[in-house]
């Protein structure tokens, strides 16, 4: 794009000095670099060509962007009908600026939103980096730590940490890639590929909506909207793969949060008195040993309900008799505790019922993911039709120009309200005003509908030129409320990267650090107390 912006100068200054379209590219071409010299080389080809609509049709579908489209139909335009002359100079070099200002308003925006978006997508990764140096951070200086994070809850943070960072870069990329609009390509997507299989298309069957129904019709709607190249078939494909793999991820993750649970309990290190900071190596060395005997005992104990009287027989052979009775009774009560625990490792209901949930919320994650980029998308609405009005003012001036052709050009032009367009194309030879009110009323966004009621007029009654004419008379004040909008939408934008950048961050401060040594400290205080209370 900015290869093109410096090519619209050259192909301006090439016109002036031979005022042939074709050649006024082909001096531009010679002087291009590589990239914008393959695209300049296509439409002298296009122009040049003995079936030049059939060759120009054939690349604007393959132009990569809207503005290198509008070059080349405006060239083959003014190459078949030939220029016209107007008060303010030549109707192509007018309709060439049009589009380079266009363009360049495309530039400033991408520009200005990638400078406050930059490295939000490496800030919202880097909680990746940190949760293990902040748990050794923790684990020397608040012993306690280290066998919370070792523990259920310290596995289930984590996870779910790692669960809000991939939600936040999903997010981000959404936000920044918003102008890239998907299409069908040949390429095999792996949706039409699993729903080829008949026990996926019966789940299809089964799961989705009633052709024609008001659910389908949404869903459908919400893929148009969101310019997905995805069927609706697909679609339900991807909701399904996803919840059944979110259902499985949560079953995985219980049963594997059982399993370390058993080990913590089975191999943590027993601290008796250690309250905060580090365990010296004479504590460590007598946790250790502490938990070493607690699994011989257990181990001994496997599948049979002892008693504190027979745990404390064990513990006296075990021991041999060095430690006085009241040390092996605290023992024998901080091994029935531990084999409580052991005793409460399976699947409660309230697992069960979360592994149901995180099925369900990975069926509808699709649906929520694309209902985001549609809010993102609408944020883009006003300045699509900014755009389609100047693409209008590049063509109302014309002598050949009809409403149709008008709209086949919005249509080209167009991302959020492609698909209205489409279908007002597909109806427009069986009525022009029924179609341009439907086109109302599939896209009900006020600036829009403004602009469809001038097409109304122009179809009836008033030529193009006349019923357009506010778009030369207010073009200065339109730049200048332009520019706010777009101020404000980028900064709407940015606002919401940063928001969504920064929560990974925030919740591993928080939630994985602060919170946690808050809530270990309360607790290693009450037992504290518990003990200064037995000693009074």
């Amino acid at each position: 794009m900015r290869q093109l912006r410096q090519f619209f100068g050259d192909v301006r200054h090439h016109y002036h000095r031979h005022g042939m379209v074709e050649e006024a590219i082909y001096e531009a071409t010679d002087e291009a670099p590589y990239e914008m010299t393959l695209h300049g080389q296509e439409i002298v080809e296009v122009l040049t060509d003995s079936h030049a609509e059939e060759r120009l049709e054939q690349y604007l579908e393959a132009a990569p962007n809207r503005y290198l489209k509008g070059l080349a139909g405006l060239s083959y335009l003014v190459k078949e009908y030939g220029d016209k002359q107007t008060d303010s100079g030549s109707l192509y070099l007018k309709a060439l600026g049009k589009l380079a200002g266009e363009l360049n308003f495309e530039l400033l925006r991408r520009e200005r939103l990638g400078f406050l978006l930059h490295g939000l997508s490496v800030i919202a990764l880097l909680p990746l980096l940190f949760t293990r140096p902040i748990e050794a951070w923790a684990s020397y200086y608040f012993s306690a730590m280290d066998a919370f994070y070792s523990s259920v809850m310290g596995w289930s943070i984590k996870l779910g940490l790692m669960g809000g960072v991939w939600l936040s870069y999903v997010l981000l990329r959404h936000i920044q890639n918003l102008e890239t609009s998907p299409k069908i390509t040949s390429r095999k997507r792996w949706e039409k590929w699993a729903h080829g299989r008949g026990w996926m298309r019966w789940l299809v069957h089964r799961l989705g909506p009633a052709p024609g129904s008001t659910e389908a019709e949404r869903m459908v709607k919400l893929l148009k909207e969101t310019a997905s190249p995805l069927r609706l078939e697909w679609f339900y494909v991807q909701r399904i793969v996803a919840g059944s793999m979110a259902f499985l991820a949560a079953m995985g993750l219980f049963i594997a949060l059982h399993y370390a649970d058993r080990h913590q309990v089975l191999y943590a290190p027993v601290y008796a008195d250690t309250l905060f900071g580090q365990a010296t190596p004479e504590e460590q060395e007598r946790a250790l040993e502490a938990a070493v005997l607690d699994r011989r005992i257990i181990d001994q104990v496997k599948g049979v309900r002892p008693t504190e009287e027979s745990l404390l027989e064990l513990l006296r052979k075990e021991t041999g008799g060095e430690r006085s009775d009241e040390a092996l009774r605290a023992d024998a009560q901080r091994i029935m505790g531990k084999l409580e625990k052991l005793d409460r490792q399976y699947v409660k209901w309230w697992q069960a019922l979360l592994t149901v949930l995180a099925g369900w919320v990975g069926y509808w994650a699709p649906v929520g993911i694309r209902l985001f980029q549609r809010k993102m998308r609408q944020m883009e609405m006003k300045h699509e039709v900014d755009q389609l009005q100047a693409v209008i003012a590049m063509l109302a001036d014309m002598d050949r120009m009809s409403v149709e052709h008008l709209l086949i050009w919005m249509e080209q032009f167009a991302r959020v309200f492609e698909e209205p367009l489409q279908t007002c194309l597909l109806h427009f030879d069986q009525g022009a005003e029924q179609a341009l009110a439907q086109l109302k009323e599939d896209a009900p966004f006020q600036p829009f509908v403004r602009m469809v009621e001038k097409l109304e007029l122009a179809a009836s009654t008033l030529p193009i030129r006349k019923a357009f004419d506010d778009l030369e008379s207010e073009y200065v004040y339109a730049q200048e409320e332009r520019k706010q909008e777009y101020e404000r939408l980028i900064e709407h934008k940015a606002g919401w990267g940063r928001m969504i950048g920064f929560a990974p961050m925030m919740a591993l401060i928080f939630g994985y650090l602060v919170i946690p040594l808050i809530v270990v400290s309360l607790n290693q205080m009450s037992v504290y107390y518990e003990q200064l209370q037995r000693i009074q």
